[in-house]
């Protein structure tokens, strides 16, 4: 399970490892002994079936343990999952607050080992000597003195060692749907804040069915509990068609809950179906990807999900961001671009968490990076845009530096006015260009390396069009800079990208000149 859970979401995993762990005894629990249950006002009768039977040694002693530890594990699997369930309404409503991973996973297994001790010792205080078992069961169900039935009963249900366990049994499934709809609506609240795109809106159903699916396993406790009531206190009425009913829904438990884990968890999923060599159907296991977001309240959803998709952090301007965006979209890469808003109040918190506390900033196989040319280079080599060979490579880096040179000169003039605009429109503009269209021509062909578009052409691309939108007669002096622009701007992939770019008058930089 660890292995195929992203690094950034362990903490989560905790939760699930555990409550595989304990559907995992109950399902053992339940082929061991199959029971029959008969409570009354302050006693439970408990009548045992199963494989425990193929055993005549301590029979009674071995159904009793078993019986005992299902019903711990399905407790322990109900308190498990209201915590998972407030564990991510604050991930989801605090996505700016540190959640340290060890420590949330040292308090889901300690509490784990002091569930199951605790709950030994309620079965020990439980025992009794045969004789009153006899004597209760004689006054209650005379039928089973003398049966081929192995039977045991909890003689007082309302003792201070036996209270919790018989309260925690009925009510604790109740409290778990309870709870998973707070959180429920409480995220539904908080997302209702925030504008998203599609795409996103189908991502949060996806996060609410992943939420729904997980209390399939209380709601069946939940009968059973139903069932406990109605024998408990209607006595005479159906009662045998009840007490056989009873412990069906918990049985069920053992086989839904694993099915919810593999079949809405992502990565599970994954790795079940590459078990059994279904790779063809695992490799279309994408999540939908966001294309556009105007805020980052929505980034705690996706651990939910278990996204391993790219996360993309920058302000909602093209700036540097722009090449890798670019090289996302024309490459068909799916990624999460949250567009940060420099005054938004969750900024500060942002900030905290990266690295130089600088955008861009980029999350992707459970790294993270910062600087645009670190990032555009290791994109380079997993996309295979840097070259056919270490001279292509140093070739592509050297123009990817040129280019930026440029840039840097660019942001001085827009910032700092450190030359008029008739100077740097006039003079530096198409110094600067003369030498990149010579550079270009090195190796001819459609992009600066020839044939095969690389990482530079994104950045060499989006200069090209910020010095166009200054002046849009400034490559008309170059063209096969203004020829390659027209190229890049055609591509299938980016064409859409570009004219909804326009459309949306998205800034080149953070202040109102553009």
């Amino acid at each position: 399970m660890k292995r195929n859970t992203p690094k950034s979401l362990q903490t989560y995993s905790a939760f699930i490892l555990v409550i595989t762990v304990a559907d995992l005894v109950n399902g053992v629990s339940v082929l061991w002994k199959s029971i029959r249950l008969s409570p009354t006002d302050d006693t439970i009768f408990v009548m045992f079936h199963g494989a425990c039977e193929l055993y005549s040694k301590d029979l009674l002693r071995r159904a009793e343990f078993w019986y005992a530890v299902s019903i711990q594990a399905v407790i322990l699997n109900h308190f498990v999952l209201i915590a998972s369930y407030i564990y991510r309404l604050l991930v989801i409503t605090k996505p700016f607050d540190q959640f340290d991973r060890k420590v949330v996973s040292i308090i889901v297994y300690t509490y784990s080992a002091v569930h199951f001790c605790y709950f030994m010792w309620v079965l020990v205080k439980a025992l009794r000597p045969f004789e009153e078992i006899n004597e209760a069961v004689a006054a209650y169900r005379p039928e089973l003195i003398g049966s081929n039935w192995t039977y045991y009963a909890v003689l007082d249900l309302n003792s201070p060692s036996q209270i919790v366990m018989n309260i925690l049994s009925i009510y604790l499934p109740w409290i778990v749907l309870l709870v998973a709809l707070i959180c429920r609506w409480r995220i539904s609240h908080y997302l209702s804040s925030f504008q998203f795109s599609a795409n996103m809106k189908q991502l949060q159903k996806s996060v609410v069915y992943v939420l729904y699916a997980q209390t399939l396993g209380p709601a069946l406790t939940a009968m059973t509990a139903v069932f406990y009531i109605i024998v408990r206190g209607w006595g005479a009425f159906n009662i045998y068609l009840f007490e056989n009913l009873m412990m069906t829904p918990v049985s069920l438990m053992v086989l839904v809950n694993p099915i919810v884990t593999i079949g809405f968890v992502v990565p599970y999923r994954a790795a079940f179906l590459k078990l059994f060599n279904f790779n063809n159907y695992s490799n279309n296991l994408r999540l939908v990807a966001v294309e556009k977001l105007p805020r980052i309240g929505i980034l705690p959803i996706l651990p939910i999900i278990m996204s391993a998709l790219p996360q993309l952090y920058y302000f909602p301007i093209r700036g540097f961001a722009e090449y890798i965006r670019l090289l996302f979209v024309d490459n068909g890469v799916k990624f999460e671009d949250h567009r940060v808003p420099k005054d938004d109040v969750e900024w500060p918190k942002l900030k905290k968490t990266m690295i130089f506390g600088q955008v861009p900033c980029l999350r992707i196989n459970g790294k993270e990076l910062v600087q645009t040319g670190t990032i555009m280079r290791y994109l380079g080599k997993v996309y295979d845009l840097n070259g056919a060979n270490d001279d292509e490579a140093a070739f592509i880096d050297m123009f990817f530096e040129g280019v930026r040179d440029v840039r840097i000169k660019y942001i001085r003039y827009i910032y700092h006015n450190e030359e008029t605009r008739e100077q740097f429109v006039n003079v530096t503009l198409p110094a600067a260009l003369e030498k990149l269209e010579a550079l270009f021509k090195v190796h001819p062909g459609d992009f600066v390396i020839g044939n095969k578009i690389s990482y530079a052409d994104y950045i060499l691309f989006e200069e090209l069009d910020v010095y166009n939108t200054l002046d849009d007669s400034i490559l008309n002096k170059f063209p096969v800079l203004k020829a390659f622009r027209e190229r890049i701007w055609n591509r299938k992939n980016l064409k859409t990208y570009l004219e909804k770019r326009v459309a949306d008058k998205v800034w080149i930089n953070a202040i109102d000149r553009q």
